[in-house]
């Protein structure tokens, strides 16, 4: 089985399930960090609610003073997507966490940003211009 990255194309020993991510990050002013990142796993039975419901519960073991807003469906691309939001700490960093999950094909994909709590404005304009911006192909389909 071939694999291609941006970077370079190799063959695998067996079929295996892409679960990449991808960190991008940006030094702030004050010496913290914004970043946007996309992970993907497997699509599981289930609808896309349920899925991000998931998340949550295992964000909320995993993080200390983790909370998080309701989360929002809406339409991205004319897709069905749902965004949440979230506040939890990393060490001593208070930290804002925006995201949106969407389905490709097989795949449940997690567009989102972190950023020091204080930073939640620039968090925000930043995450909502991914969202305007944002085009949601499935290039694993036949052209």
């Amino acid at each position: 089985m071939e694999y291609d990255i941006d970077e370079a194309r190799f063959e695998l020993f067996a079929p295996m399930v892409d679960i990449s991510a991808n960190t991008l990050e940006v030094d702030l002013p004050n010496g913290g960090v914004m970043r946007v990142y996309v992970a993907r796993k497997p699509r599981e039975d289930g609808d896309l609610a349920s899925h991000v419901r998931e998340r949550i519960v295992d964000l909320r073991r995993q993080l200390p003073e983790f909370e998080s807003t309701p989360e929002a469906p809406l339409e991205i691309d004319g897709k069905p997507a749902i965004e949440a939001r979230f506040r939890y700490r990393d060490g001593q960093t208070p930290l804002y966490h925006r995201a949106l999950a969407f389905f490709v094909a097989k795949k449940l994909v997690m567009l989102g940003i972190v950023a020091p709590a204080g930073e939640n404005e620039l968090a925000d304009r930043t995450f909502e211009s991914l969202l305007k911006s944002l085009v949601i192909e499935d290039r694993s389909a036949p052209h």
